[in-house]
């Protein structure tokens, strides 16, 4: 575990560091000084890797209501799925299989180079279904899932400047893309859907940072994957 703003201190022989363990003290070193953490004093220890930040549901429908058409989708999609912003925008028709309410992230498309099933229902599966009669009505050559209504061209991967905007206009400046990855695994938890599936869902690999099992508060008739 990384503790914030210590070191390790080594060099110091086996039997030197079990005997401070065994009084109950961690060799460190803090800012270019040596330092004895007290084992017991755990809620002063932060572990630097454990990330944080969730949008409860009300300021995810703000945020959804100030984006433009375009995004929406992609945003619906991250809240419910977690499913990783380059993944998503990378995502394509043929691994979308609508009448079965299912996408498919096959393997080597994803992060961590694992194939992942992920189920579609209640307002991701609306959002998935009408970008797919925008597609075929518009812009029948279009291959992403997720796209520029105007011009039928893949969404951008840079869309902060229209993000920070609908951010500013509901009063969440500062608030990240990234969070609605940790906001889609905790919300599965809290409905009932199993840690490890929920992080099978979303691709996460370790609890730390996914942040499951949080505080947030989950509406009613708010369900994982759009149920």
């Amino acid at each position: 575990m990384a503790i914030d703003g210590y070191a390790p201190l080594i060099g110091r022989t086996d039997w030197a560091i079990r005997e401070m363990l065994w009084a109950g003290k961690i060799p460190c070193i803090r800012d270019g000084r040596r330092v004895l953490l007290d084992v017991n004093d755990m809620d002063s220890w932060k572990e630097s890797n454990v990330r944080t930040g969730f949008f409860e549901y009300d300021e995810y429908v703000k945020v959804r209501d100030a984006l433009p058409s375009s995004l929406k989708p992609l945003l619906i999609a991250a809240y419910y799925t977690g499913i990783r912003r380059g993944e998503l925008l990378g995502l394509q028709w043929h691994q979308v299989d609508i009448w079965a309410h299912r996408i498919v992230l096959e393997k080597g498309s994803t992060k961590n180079g694992e194939a992942r099933l992920v189920y579609m229902y209640g307002e991701l599966f609306d959002a998935i279904l009408a970008q797919k009669k925008i597609r075929d009505t518009n812009f029948s050559e279009c291959q992403n899932v997720f796209f520029d209504h105007h011009t039928g061209m893949p969404m951008s991967k840079d869309f902060r400047p229209t993000w920070e905007k609908a951010l500013a206009s509901v009063n969440l400046a500062g608030r990240l893309f990234h969070d609605l990855r940790r906001t889609a695994v905790r919300n599965m938890v809290r409905s009932g859907v199993s840690e490890v599936v929920a992080m099978r869902v979303s691709g996460h690999k370790t609890r730390n940072v996914s942040g499951a099992g949080g505080g947030t508060r989950t509406p009613t008739g708010a369900r994982p994957f759009g149920f």
